[in-house]
């Protein structure tokens, strides 16, 4: 068991709840101050097992708990994730969250933003900008030589460069 569902499992037991948009404690009754993580969801702490083990604190991911008050063991079955339904990854009531494979998560995330995610992520990948790409196309309409153009521009292959010189992509939308 990883430590974050070991801590999530914990929280559960103990009977950390969420209530109305907050954690509520077992031990006082009083809401707990959720933070955001490097990813933008909302988590809080516990601190768990014995100081004889070694106490542990963890972050519990507030959908995760929701999930778990709703789906039980189940949010554990291979291959499924919790579902943000809105794409609000701060929206973590009951009627927003569902258990789903991955495909079914990223269609979750309007057309746009996927779009927008996907040229991000190909950007940065990217060995060439969108100014490069056009310069690399007009040597090679002016030259006609696949050799002269892939030795200016360091590119390392046939298949490479007629992908450039055949399909316009860009990087903004």
């Amino acid at each position: 068991m990883t430590k974050t569902r070991e801590a999530l499992e914990y929280a559960f037991y103990k009977g950390y709840e969420v209530i109305r948009g907050e954690v509520i404690s077992p031990v006082s009754g009083n809401a707990l101050k959720i933070n955001l993580d490097s990813a933008g969801y909302p988590y809080f702490t516990v601190r768990y097992r014995s100081r004889k083990e070694g106490r542990h604190v963890c972050k519990v991911l507030v959908h995760r708990l929701v999930a778990r008050q709703k789906y039980g063991v189940n949010l554990y079955e291979t291959n499924l994730v919790i579902r943000h339904l809105n794409s609000d990854k701060l929206d973590f009531s009951q009627t927003n969250l569902v258990l789903g494979t991955s495909q079914e998560n990223s269609l979750d995330i309007p057309p746009e933003d996927r779009m927008k995610y996907a040229l991000n992520a190909s950007t940065n990948i990217r060995k060439f900008t969108d100014k490069e790409m056009e310069e690399i196309r007009k040597m090679y309409w002016e030259v006609r030589s696949y050799k002269k153009v892939m030795e200016k521009y360091n590119i390392s292959t046939k298949s490479t460069l007629h992908y450039i010189i055949h399909h316009d992509y860009k990087t903004s939308v």
